[in-house]
C-alpha cells in the first residue's frame, strides 16, 4: 500500500489503560546500516503520564490481546526493505484477528496488509470494527489508545528483552517444542549447513543434566531452570560446550570432525550404560551402527555393504575409547578408508575412488590446526 514516508512522532494515548497484551515473539533489533534507517525504528512516546519513553521497534515482533467478545487480536512487524528509490521503509505492520488470522482491514488490490504507519493501521482497524458493529462500545472504548502501548511495543519488559537478545542468544520456541531450526538458530549455525547438522541434532537430543528443567517463558523464549537454587536463565547448561564444538568443527579437518563424533559416540554409549546399568542396549545394535555409518557419510539403509564393518570397527573403536578416552585419527582414517571400498565395491552404489556428495566440505581445512580439543 502506497504511503508517505514515515517520520519519528509523539504518540499521546488518549487513555490511560490497563494493557492485557500477552507478547507471544519479542523479535529483534534492527541493525541498520545507516543513521537514517536507525532513526525508523526508534520511537519517541508520550504516555499518559506526560512522561517519555524511548525504544525499538523490533523486527518480527509478535503479540496478542483477547478481546471481551473472546476473539484474539495479534499485531506483527516486519522489515520494510528498500523502496523503488533506493530509500529504507522501516518497519511495517500488520493486524489480524480470530484463531484464522484474517488480516484487517481486509486485503484487496491495494494492499497486501503490510503497513508503514502503524497510527494509520490501527485508525483502519477502529473504523473497520466501527462500521460492521462486530464489537462492544466498551471494547471500542478500550481499543481506541496507542497501539504501540496496547501490544506491548512500548513496554519496560519488551524493551530490556530486546536489549538482553542483543547480547546473549536464546532459544526460541513457537510451538510446543523447539524445531530443529530453531536450535540451529540458537546456536548460530545455519540450518541448511548439512557438515553441522549433526551438531545441532546432538544438542536437541542431549538431556539437561540435573537439577536443570526447563520451560517456555514470556516471548516463547525457553528458560532453564536450576530446582535447587531457583535460578532462572536463557542459557542451556551445555550452550559453551556446544558453542565450543561448532567452532572447533568450523576450522578441523574432515577427519578430525569424525574423530570427535566418534568419540562423543563412545562417550554418550559409556554414560548411558553407566545410567541404565543392566537395561542397557548392547553398543553393537542397529541404532548404534546406522549412527557410526552416518558419521562418515553414510546410510545403512542405502548403504548396506558397509555394516559388517561399521560393526567391526565400533568394537576397535569401543575397546580403544575404553583404554584411553579417546580414539585415535589413525583409526578413524582407516576406518573411512575401509568403508569406502566397502562402497566402492558394490555395483551401482558408489563409483570407485568417489565420496558420498554429503562428505564434500563446504568449509576450507586448515593442515595446522591444533587436535588440543575436548573429544567427547
Amino acid at each position: 500500500m502506497a504511503a508517505a514516508k514515515p517520520t519519528i512522532n509523539a504518540h499521546i494515548p488518549k487513555t490511560d489503560i490497563v494493557t492485557r497484551h500477552k507478547v507471544i515473539r519479542f523479535g529483534t533489533t534492527r541493525k541498520a546500516p545507516t543513521e537514517q534507517e536507525a532513526k525508523l525504528y526508534a520511537y519517541l512516546h508520550q504516555r499518559a503520564d506526560l512522561k517519555v519513553s524511548r525504544g525499538s521497534i523490533p523486527v518480527g515482533f509478535y503479540s496478542c490481546m483477547f478481546l471481551d467478545e473472546g476473539q484474539p487480536l495479534y499485531l506483527e512487524t516486519r522489515f520494510g526493505g528498500i523502496d523503488d528509490d533506493g530509500e529504507p521503509v522501516g518497519p511495517q505492520y500488520q493486524v489480524s484477528w480470530k484463531a484464522e488470522k484474517e488480516v484487517i482491514p481486509p486485503l484487496d488490490s491495494l494492499s497486501d496488509g503490510w503497513y508503514r504507519d502503524l497510527d494509520d493501521l490501527w485508525s483502519n482497524v477502529l473504523s473497520y470494527f466501527e462500521k460492521r458493529g462486530i464489537l462492544s462500545e466498551e471494547t471500542l472504548e478500550y481499543l481506541d489508545a496507542d497501539p504501540f502501548v496496547l501490544f506491548g511495543v512500548d513496554d519496560p519488559l519488551t524493551q530490556q528483552a530486546l536489549l538482553k537478545l542483543d547480547k546473549f542468544p536464546a532459544l526460541m520456541c513457537d510451538g510446543a517444542v523447539p524445531t530443529q531450526d530453531e536450535w540451529a538458530y540458537y546456536l548460530r549455525i545455519e540450518p541448511r549447513d548439512t557438515q553441522l547438522v549433526w551438531l545441532v541434532r546432538a544438542m536437541q537430543e542431549t538431556e539437561l543434566p540435573k537439577p536443570w528443567t526447563c520451560y517456555k517463558g514470556i516471548g516463547s523464549i525457553v528458560c532453564y531452570l536450576r530446582s535447587d537454587s531457583g535460578q532462572v536463565t536463557w542459557k542451556h547448561p551445555f550452550y559453551d560446550y556446544f558453542r565450543q564444538l561448532r567452532d572447533f568443527c568450523r576450522q578441523a579437518s574432515r577427519d578430525e570432525v569424525m574423530q570427535v563424533r566418534c568419540n562423543r559416540l563412545l562417550w554418550s554409549y559409556e554414560a548411558t550404560r553407566v545410567e541404565t546399568e543392566h537395561d542397557q542396549e548392547p553398543l553393537i545394535s542397529p541404532p548404534y551402527v546406522a549412527r557410526m555409518a552416518d558419521i562418515f557419510g553414510f546410510d545403512v539403509k542405502v548403504q548396506g555393504c558397509v555394516v559388517r564393518n561399521c560393526k567391526a570397527q565400533l568394537k576397535a573403536f569401543a575397546k580403544a575409547y575404553r583404554t584411553k578416552q579417546d580414539i585415535d585419527i589413525g583409526l578413524i582414517r582407516e576406518c573411512n578408508e575401509m568403508l569406502q571400498r566397502d562402497v566402492a565395491k558394490c555395483p551401482g552404489v558408489l563409483g570407485q575412488g568417489q565420496l558420498m556428495p554429503h562428505l564434500v566440505p563446504r568449509w576450507e581445512f586448515s593442515s595446522t590446526h591444533s587436535n588440543q580439543t575436548n573429544r567427547r
